[in-house]
């Protein structure tokens, strides 16, 4: 699957509650500006991946994610 969003996208940010298995996540990553897409809580943490499974960088590569 090619991925939804490319560099230079705009993205409108809006937040109104819990995540939720499916539901595409903002957050910071050395340095950069990921978006990828809820798929799996564990504890308090989420296991998220990139629409483009092929060439994705997500929890495969740099474990589950969490708030700070």
């Amino acid at each position: 699957m090619e991925s939804a969003y490319k560099d230079g996208d705009t993205v409108l940010i809006y937040c109104w509650g819990k995540v939720g298995v499916g539901d595409v996540v903002v957050f910071f990553k050395n340095g950069q500006t990921m978006i990828k897409r809820a798929v799996k809580k564990e504890g308090e943490r989420w296991i998220v991946r990139g629409d483009n499974f092929a060439a994705s960088t997500d929890s495969g590569e740099f474990g589950a994610i969490g708030k700070k």
